[in-house]
């Protein structure tokens, strides 16, 4: 009996092992609303399912609330496709930068974003238009109102 005991233990201890190894890890992606996010966050998820082996899901909150989540650490959110600092000062000075509880790391080589209004060269060459203070122009701005 006892060494049936003992040979039940170990089966248990080895199912228990194997199945812990065939766990998936779990990827919580900060879901955001723009394209460029959308298309970044899809990609991770492709990525982190074929070649990571793991299992993701997306949650959409306001990315003001995506820093705390971050910081907690618990897998409530994993990792954010696209970070917009200039937008989140505050977050930023509490949660990133050298001073701050310095929970949250940035990738080593970001991309850039811009912002920017862009019109055409056609456009811009044919109305003279060659700054965004050129906008104001009433005459100008008339070219670019579709609704009245």
């Amino acid at each position: 009996m006892k060494v049936f005991g003992r040979l039940a233990i170990a089966a248990g201890l080895a199912l228990s092992i194997a199945t812990a190894a065939e766990a998936k890890e779990k990827v919580v992606i900060g879901e955001q609303s723009w394209t460029g996010a959308t298309a970044i966050q899809n990609v991770l998820k492709a990525v982190i399912e074929k070649y990571l082996d793991g299992d993701v899901s997306f949650l959409l909150v306001a990315e003001e609330a995506m820093y705390p989540a971050l910081d907690k650490g618990d897998g409530s959110i994993d990792v954010v496709p696209d970070l917009w600092s200039q937008h989140t000062t505050a977050m930023m000075n509490a949660y990133v930068l050298p001073g701050s509880k310095e929970s949250i790391r940035l990738n080593k080589s970001p991309y850039k974003g811009t912002e920017g209004i862009f019109v055409p060269g056609y456009v811009q060459d044919e109305h003279n238009i060659r700054k965004l203070e050129d906008l104001a122009d009433p005459k100008i701005a008339k070219l670019f109102d579709s609704d009245g």
